[in-house]
């Protein structure tokens, strides 16, 4: 865990504060972006290697400018156009709604997980310690 590369995707300053502090705490590398677009405009990095990629990606679903279904639907696309030794990486949709119908949204849109907000500091390291 204490190694690994985060990509924080959140647009309330509040949850990246919680999400920032937590990960970091464990020991991971953080980095921000906050809304959907720049998400992807980061795997795009990693794909080009000119940037590290990343082991885990917590993307907010409800962003301005892109949100966090399509972000991921288009992570998704780039993945399946990258080099075969590129990895895919590891979405974990963050939402106050966790009804059963978000839950199949995000899945069909790419997330490998789902977890509900507010989240607290223990339950996103649960979810590296379980990657």
């Amino acid at each position: 865990v204490s190694s690994m590369r985060v990509l924080v995707v959140e647009d309330n300053r509040l949850n990246q504060k919680v999400a920032v502090h937590s990960l970091k705490k464990c020991g991971c590398t953080v980095d921000l972006a906050e809304n959907g677009l720049i998400a992807t405009q980061l795997i795009e990095q990693t794909i080009s290697g000119s940037l590290l990629p990343y082991d885990v990606i917590f993307m907010d679903v409800m962003m301005p400018v892109m949100d966090g279904t399509t972000a991921t639907r288009r992570i998704r696309e780039l993945e399946r156009s990258a080099p075969l030794s590129y990895k895919r990486n590891l979405v974990i949709a963050l939402s106050a709604n966790v009804g059963p119908e978000h839950v199949i949204s995000v899945k069909d849109a790419g997330c490998d997980g789902s977890l509900g907000k507010p989240f607290y500091p223990s339950t996103l390291r649960k979810v590296l310690y379980d990657v």
